[in-house]
């Protein structure tokens, strides 16, 4: 049994929290304007998905959210050298489209199919695809970011238009 349950949460390890970890990372960020390079970026999201999948594990009920919320911080203002201001307005924004995602794409589809929310977390295969649901709006946003490197909203440390370096 043991087995089995671990091989679930790997499965939504690697499917669902570590792409997600890595898509918040690029989305928070590039909605600000900042893009630190690529590959940095994906090491932080790896560290943030696996952080987020044992703290899911180690902490009830809710804390792991804040727990979570705190390591996508800690890791974007050490790893990646963004101020702590800037780090903090990068987690809001992502964990904001990630709640946007979830109510105008992932709820409806979960009342169209009549499952609850524990039914989709208890089964790894509709964990991971009510997740990617849940991220679509996320995903767009740090496609949109990637491709085109044009923020939002500009923080001082932007490089784009209205960040600091811009005279």
């Amino acid at each position: 049994m043991m087995h089995q349950e671990f091989l679930q949460q790997l499965t939504v390890w690697a499917l669902l929290l570590v792409p997600e970890g890595i898509i918040m990372i690029f989305a928070g960020l590039g909605f600000l304007g900042v893009f630190p390079p690529k590959k940095l970026c994906i090491l932080v999201g790896l560290f943030f998905g696996t952080a987020t999948c044992a703290l899911r594990a180690i902490l009830p009920g809710g804390l792991h959210v804040v727990a979570s919320l705190l390591t996508y911080i800690v890791l974007v203002h050490f790893i990646l050298k963004i101020s702590i201001k800037t780090a903090m307005l990068a987690c809001f924004v992502s964990s904001f489209l990630v709640n946007i995602g979830q109510l105008i794409v992932a709820l409806p589809i979960l009342k169209l199919t009549g499952l609850t929310f524990d039914q989709t977390l208890s089964t790894p295969w509709l964990h991971v695809a009510f997740g990617w649901a849940g991220d679509t709006v996320l995903g767009i946003i740090a496609i949109y970011t990637i491709i085109k490197r044009k923020p939002f909203i500009p923080v001082p440390e932007s490089d784009m238009q209205g960040g600091a370096g811009q005279e």
